[in-house]
């Protein structure tokens, strides 16, 4: 079903944590800081970049794109590459796609409102970083949410059934990581 593939495409940005402070909250001298992160992100579910924002011990912004083991973009990667203003992170988000795969695999569409959703929750290692990020180390736990909206047969012997035929009507996608980073 497409609802795999619009599900792993969530990826691109579970497979990625992100950091973001406002100017209007940074300190004038940005330190690199180990402790305590949260990372918030919705993923562009269609294969696009998605944005992300990372609160804690460090604080940025920027988009994730999936990318495969040689740092390319690849929308069936399963690395993450956070794109952010002062430096990037790259994560290995293959658990999380196992995870997902997984769920919905088992996951039921309600025959009633055609309706979808679920969540998973995995870890997913910090591998490298550039810039501010350079030596990141750790492991982040995320949680990826996800809710989807099937359309209707308007006609046929199927009318008023769920069509899964061709994707669904509307996605929602949400992702909520927290971990403890590190610099070498």
């Amino acid at each position: 079903m497409k609802r795999t593939a619009i599900l792993a495409a969530g990826l691109a940005i579970a497979a990625a944590p992100a950091t973001g402070l406002t100017s209007a909250f940074a300190s004038s001298s940005p330190q690199r800081t180990a402790g305590q992160i949260q990372a918030f992100g919705t993923p562009a579910l269609n294969g696009g970049p998605g944005t992300v924002l990372i609160t804690g011990a460090i604080g940025d912004y920027g988009k994730t794109l999936k990318i495969n083991k040689a740092g390319q973009q690849d929308p069936k990667g399963t690395y993450g590459l956070l794109e952010l203003s002062k430096g990037t992170i790259v994560t290995d988000g293959a658990p999380l796609q196992k995870r997902i795969q997984a769920g919905s695999a088992r996951a039921n569409l309600s025959p009633v409102s055609c309706s979808l959703e679920g969540s998973v929750t995995a870890p997913e290692p910090i591998i490298s970083g550039t810039g501010a990020y350079a030596g990141i180390t750790g492991t982040l736990q995320v949680t990826f949410t996800f809710a989807e909206l099937a359309p209707t047969y308007t006609s046929g012997p199927k009318k008023g059934h769920c069509d899964t035929s061709n994707g669904p009507d509307a996605t929602f996608a949400t992702t909520r990581s927290s971990g403890t980073v590190s610099f070498k």
